[in-house]
């Protein structure tokens, strides 16, 4: 039996959601949306389906539906899947950093959605980049970009770091793409080639198991390979050259202006 919590502000898409799971006789269903009651019986819950586009007040504060995320995760939570009516970049980052399974649309069809609960059920992690708007690219002032492998179908995130194998160097990468950084500023930054910053966001999709760079920076996030707290990898320093090489340099420029010269 898969039991099934919902938590969705809207009583009609609650509705919609429960007539969609019922016809599933493997699947038990709940609702809730009050506060105290969701961290109470997520505890016992194989997958929460959770409107991305709430706020929750205690006695206290305000939670971000992010913030809830990692509330319910804090109180051992399982599979969390996000509906979303629309969201940037961002917003997918952190939904996914604070550890919910997945981040859908919700204009979801019946067959995927209970596809879905099935598979976050058994323990995936569908990273996904579908929920992201055409135009996303790799301009410098998106949180993180999406990769050039196919994100069709998304792959389970690997649970242990050392069977992932990724570079000293892969992780200073994908750390920049944590700041928002492009693959040429990336490049800038590192003092390398544009061509060898691709190369390693391609290794590091490859030995993570994932399809785009937003899976791949949550991936070594959960795996503890980097944290939201680390900073900017160093910035490399142009190379200083010898006395001997800087005498070849101006040589040959002295060189080269008499020869315009003649």
């Amino acid at each position: 039996m898969i039991r099934v919590l919902i938590i969705h502000n809207n009583p009609l898409v609650r509705l919609g959601i429960r007539s969609i799971l019922e016809r599933d006789p493997e699947i038990q269903i709940g609702e809730t949306t009050q506060f105290d009651e969701i961290l109470e019986q997520v505890a016992t819950t194989d997958v929460v389906i959770f409107d991305g586009t709430l706020v929750f007040y205690d006695s206290y504060e305000e939670y971000s539906a992010a913030e809830m995320v990692t509330c319910m995760r804090q109180v051992r939570a399982h599979g969390i899947v996000v509906l979303v009516p629309g969201v940037s970049e961002e917003d997918l980052f952190w939904f996914l950093v604070a550890g919910a399974a997945a981040c859908e649309p919700d204009t979801l069809s019946a067959d995927a959605l209970v596809t879905k609960v099935r598979r976050v059920a058994d323990g995936e992690y569908l990273i996904t980049s579908e929920v992201l708007p055409p135009e996303a690219d790799d301009s410098p002032g998106s949180q993180v970009q999406t990769g050039t492998l196919p994100a069709t179908e998304p792959d389970r995130i690997p649970l242990e770091a050392e069977r992932c194998g990724v570079t000293g160097r892969e992780i200073e990468v994908l750390r920049c793409v944590r700041y928002g950084l492009s693959n040429k500023l990336i490049a800038r930054h590192l003092a390398i080639s544009d061509q060898t910053v691709k190369n390693h966001i391609t290794s590091a999709l490859r030995r993570l198991r994932v399809r785009d760079r937003t899976a791949a920076v949550v991936a070594v996030l959960r795996l503890g390979l980097i944290t939201l707290d680390d900073p900017l990898p160093e910035k490399a320093l142009p190379i200083e050259m010898s006395d001997t090489q800087n005498q070849h340099v101006t040589s040959s420029a002295s060189k080269k202006r008499e020869e315009v010269a003649v």
